[in-house]
Order: structure tokens, then C-alpha cells, then sequence
């Protein structure tokens, strides 16, 4: 069965107009809400470049159906374990609803830290090197990483989702759906919108 869901374009719309527009979605039918991370927007005349994941908590509270980054790069400007923290705090607040959509980032948002903007190949390779950080740390144990790209000492999620009532899942995250397409682990269509919490990598 398709999920239809609700591009909220952050680099269009002021954020609290767009909550609005999430609730409005919703009413008419749509299942979800994919919103868009920038730090600025594509032209001058578009005006807008709201923080995301500010963003999805408040849009979250304002609706009932999945939501999740459409896509967010866990590279230049965010270590993969600090999204990694930051997606395992939305599926605890919203179980069941949140996705995590990765991507492997453009200049237009990552060029802020000032680097060497690298080419397609390395910047699949930095996306894939990320999922593989993040995948480890949704497992909910003590995880060190040395890569050719990252480096990570020793670190855990520590969101114990339930843990009144004595359950182990961790940060809501119990069972990590990978889409697996184009022959790699974790890559997906940005348009395909998994209805349960899911770890998705889309080319960029």
C-alpha cells in the first residue's frame, strides 16, 4: 500500500505557518510529513532555512502521522553520532512515527564549516561510513569507531524508551528496516516514505 506524505519545504515557508500547513495536510488525507533540511535556501527570494529537527518536534505535536527528514546529511556540518542522538530523541518522543532520511549532502548547506568540498565518490562513501556509525549506535551498546572519515570514542544512546515498565527497547528503535536498493545497505528513493521507524539513506 503507498504512503502519500507532506513535503514541508523549510527554505519556502516560515516554520509556524508550516506546522499549519502539516496539520491542514493531514486533515485532507496525507499519512505523513517529510520535512526538508537546509541551512539556507536555494535562491535569496525563497527566504526561509528553519533547524529541522526543531521543526519535526513541533510538527510532531501537531500531528499523528509519520515523520522524518527529508534528507538530512550526517557528515560536514553534524557527526553521524550526534544525529544518531538526535533521531533516537524524536523515536522516543514519537514511537512508531519517526524515519530517519540521510543523505550524502550538497554544498549549498555543508559548505558552512569551510572544508574541501569533496567529490560524488567520496561523499557517498563519508554517507555510507555514517550509516554504518549510526546503525551501530541504535543497537544501544557502548560503540568506538576509527574510519577512513569518522572517528568516535567509546559512546551509547542513552534513551531507555520504557524503562519504568522494566522493557529493553532502547530509543524506540528496536527493529532498524533497512531499504535496500541499488545494491548497498540503507539507500532508498528520498519519495519512498517507510510508515514505521526506519533508517534510510537517499543518494544526494
Amino acid at each position: 500500500m503507498s504512503h502519500i506524505g507532506y513535503a514541508a519545504m523549510l527554505e519556502q515557508f516560515p516554520p509556524r505557518e508550516l506546522v499549519g500547513f502539516c496539520e491542514q495536510a493531514e486533515a485532507a488525507g496525507f499519512s505523513g510529513v517529510m520535512a526538508a533540511d537546509h541551512v539556507q535556501p536555494w535562491t535569496p527570494q525563497q527566504g526561509n532555512a528553519s533547524f529541522v529537527w526543531s521543526f519535526m518536534t513541533a510538527a510532531a505535536e501537531h500531528t499523528r502521522g509519520d515523520i522524518g527528514p527529508g534528507v538530512t546529511c550526517p557528515s560536514f556540518r553534524s557527526h553521524p553520532a550526534i544525529i544518531a542522538q538526535a533521531a533516537a530523541t524524536m523515536a522516543a518522543m514519537y514511537p512508531g512515527r519517526f524515519w530517519l532520511g540521510l543523505g550524502s549532502g550538497e554544498a549549498l548547506n555543508e559548505h558552512i564549516v569551510g572544508g574541501y568540498w569533496p567529490e560524488v565518490a567520496e561523499r557517498i562513501n563519508r554517507m555510507f561510513e555514517s550509516i554504518d556509525i549510526i546503525r551501530k549506535l541504535f543497537t544501544g551498546k557502548d560503540v568506538k569507531h576509527a574510519g577512513a572519515y569518522y572517528k568516535m570514542e567509546t559512546m551509547r544512546l542513552w534513551h531507555h524508551h520504557g524503562r519504568r515498565s522494566g522493557r529493553k527497547d532502547r530509543h524506540g528503535l528496536r527493529a532498524i528496516r533497512e531499504r535496500r536498493t541499488r545494491g548497498r545497505p540503507g539507500s532508498s528513493d528520498a519519495a519512498q516514505d517507510p510508515p514505521t521507524p526506519s533508517l534510510v539513506g537517499a543518494d544526494r
